[in-house]
């Protein structure tokens, strides 16, 4: 096996793979509630239950009627005229298939030969592919959706009740009506989080289904194999699997494919790697020792340009970059599995005399940070994190390489229903102008980024080919020049050069991002005294509406429904209060508001307390990630913070 001796744990990585808060005790009787209600019917999957739960228990207001225009980044879309369909007719497309990894960078593909050899030299290499937002769940929920813009599905982070597969509607997806139209859709490999709890659960659409049941170890783990149909899902089989992660993947893809017969694929491969803990294949334990990555904004010295969460990260200290170092490593180890199975998919293909008729995709869920800017890991809008590899390929295509822009999440599902021949659905556009070489003239110019995380604050981002600009729900801007700053290293939102591009870029953002609560905190209140505090949201449709969806806040206090929170609290104490803010719009997708849940605590101080803005802490502080900061700080941080007005408290009261 391999060995190692850096600490293996997410506590050194800005990886948020639990930022909403400590919200899952709360999990378990959900869950029975889900199980106890679930029906063989195409709309009761897990996640559709949940969907309907959330709207009766916690969204108090669907007012609104019709269905609201979709905002897509990056208005302009090719228009596919009869161009394009001749085009089409002459591209001979039967199967589909669909790499996935996961966390993998957009410049990590140097390691992977075949990869290279047979998709990257053999098709089309997209220089500007992106995902919205750069979590493993949105990403995939979005994909699978057919192309909704994660706000739009509902699925805004990794977990509950933000994300996971409670939140996502699956009766009606980019599987569905694969699976309608003619296809064998198989799914294999990494599905969605928190998917281990509801195992064995088979979503609607999938004809071969085998996924994962989360497992640290990659040579000893559970996986789920089962079926399912378009109208229903189905109830799978556990398999205990002693095989490495990624060679078990490979097999079961190539047995979807040889199970498939004579009707088209439509195949997904969700492989693990090069996600965290990247354990790799024995044969390749080592392959990169020694391997360091110093490169772009590594460490970046001087961080007076970026807003005030960056600011207070410390340089990476040389057992940090050790450990980094270690990580990457086995990152691209665990990618050598990955190489090798593509090639075995691949021949297995043209054994069955499919590849030469099969369009190719390669990508990522998201990509990562390897110490930019003093970061590692996910959610941020930096290039490293967004960016990811994009690589299509077709015996009848023109190998060659592309910058136009790309949204992954929605562009390929779009093009994916358009080769299928099935009505196009969600928020993207077919690629097929830029693959094949038609009229691309009308190509998005822009994509619209978000994240909706805790750490670090909730924002939004526009990227064009030149630009990106970046705002934060604390009110702070970045704005960079990618053709002159590909690495964000000096940011230009203070430069009165520059203002008019960072207005024209805030005009169209403020109108394409999604609905997210931007307030960080509930300002302190005094005992006795009135308080006031009016919560702040952005995106979507307005008007907003305000509301309590579990814990509570202080006695006394109370939230009205336009995010005002106010009365006179009588006794000190610290409680903490998930709120939820929906809006007007209806989501073509779930049929609801658009909706962000955010916890918070509120903490009611005596008279002898001394209270400043330096003693309220925000939600979006790394202390509150409580799934692990870069400090290693986790909820037992917060202990301090908590006690403090009850020491405060006894020592007056003696």
């Amino acid at each position: 096996m391999h060995g190692r001796t850096c600490l293996e744990s997410d506590s050194l990585l800005l990886d948020p793979q639990f930022p909403d808060g400590n919200l899952l005790p709360i999990f378990p009787m959900i869950q029975v509630i889900l199980f106890s209600t679930m029906k063989d019917e195409r709309t009761t999957g897990p996640s559709r239950c949940m969907s309907t739960l959330r709207h009766l228990l916690a969204i108090p207001v669907l007012l609104c009627a019709g269905v609201h225009p979709l905002l897509v980044p990056g208005t302009a879309m090719a228009d596919s005229g009869d161009q394009l369909s001749d085009s089409l007719d002459d591209l001979s497309v039967r199967d589909i298939v669909l790499f996935l990894t996961d966390d993998q960078r957009f410049d990590s593909l140097w390691a992977m030969p075949v990869v290279q050899e047979r998709l990257q030299d053999a098709g089309i290499d997209f220089q500007n592919a992106y995902v919205t937002t750069p979590l493993c769940c949105p990403t995939r929920a979005s994909l699978l959706s057919g192309g909704y813009l994660p706000s739009q599905v509902g699925v805004l982070t990794n977990t509950y009740p933000n994300g996971s597969i409670l939140a996502f509607p699956d009766s009606d997806t980019l599987a569905t009506h694969m699976q309608d139209a003619g296809y064998y859709t198989a799914m294999v490999g990494k599905y969605m989080n928190l998917y281990e709890d509801f195992a064995p659960y088979v979503p609607p659409g999938w004809s071969s289904f085998v996924s994962m049941v989360q497992s640290d170890d990659w040579y000893d783990f559970q996986a789920v194999t089962g079926s399912s149909t378009s109208d229903s899902s189905g109830s799978g089989q556990y398999r205990d699997v002693n095989q490495y992660i990624t060679d078990f993947q490979r097999d079961q893809a190539i047995q979807a494919i040889q199970q498939a017969g004579d009707s088209p694929i439509f195949l997904v491969v969700g492989f693990a790697a090069p996600h965290f803990p990247a354990q790799p294949a024995e044969q390749d334990s080592g392959t990169f020792d020694g391997f360091q990555y110093r490169g772009g904004a590594w460490n970046e010295q001087d961080l007076s340009d970026k807003p005030s969460w960056l600011r207070e990260y410390p340089l990476i200290d040389n057992v940090a970059a050790i450990c980094n170092d270690d990580n990457w490593q086995r990152q691209l180890e665990s990618l050598q599995s990955v190489d090798r199975a593509v090639d075995a998919i691949l021949d297995t293909l043209d054994e069955l005399g499919r590849l030469d008729s099969a369009l190719l995709m390669y990508t990522s869920d998201n990509s990562q940070l390897w110490g930019e800017h003093r970061l590692v890991g996910k959610g941020v809008p930096y290039q490293e994190a967004v960016h990811v590899p994009l690589l299509v390929a077709h015996s009848q295509l023109e190998p060659g390489s592309n910058d136009d822009l790309v949204a992954v999440n929605l562009d390929l599902p779009a093009t994916i229903l358009e080769v299928a021949g099935v009505p196009a659905m969600g928020s993207g556009g077919s690629i097929m102008p830029l693959l094949i070489g038609g009229d691309s003239s009308g190509w998005r110019d822009h994509i619209t980024l978000q994240n909706w995380s805790q750490s670090p604050p909730t924002w939004a981002a526009l990227v064009t080919r030149d630009w990106k600009y970046m705002e934060y729900g604390t009110g702070e801007t970045e704005l960079y020049d990618l053709s002159s700053d590909p690495y964000e290293e000096s940011s230009l939102h203070d430069d009165p050069d520059m203002a008019s591009i960072a207005e024209e870029l805030s005009l169209t953002l403020a109108q394409e991002r999604g609905l997210a609560i931007t307030s960080s905190y509930l300002d302190i209140s005094q005992e006795d005294q009135p308080y006031e505090f009016q919560l702040q949201a952005w995106g979507g449709e307005e008007p907003y509406t305000w509301s309590i969806s579990s814990k509570a806040l202080p006695d006394e206090l109370e939230l009205s429904s336009s995010g005002i929170v106010s009365g006179v609290p009588l006794f000190p104490t610290v409680q903490e209060v998930v709120l939820l803010v929906s809006d007007s719009s209806r989501s073509a997708f779930t049929g609801l508001p658009q909706g962000h849940y955010k916890n918070m605590f509120m903490r009611v101080v005596d008279d002898d307390w001394g209270v400043s803005q330096d003693d309220s802490i925000p939600g979006d502080h790394p202390a509150c990630s409580w799934g692990g900061s870069p400090r290693g700080a986790g909820p037992w941080a917060l202990l301090p913070w908590l006690l403090a007005p009850l020491r405060r408290k006894g020592r007056s009261d003696t």
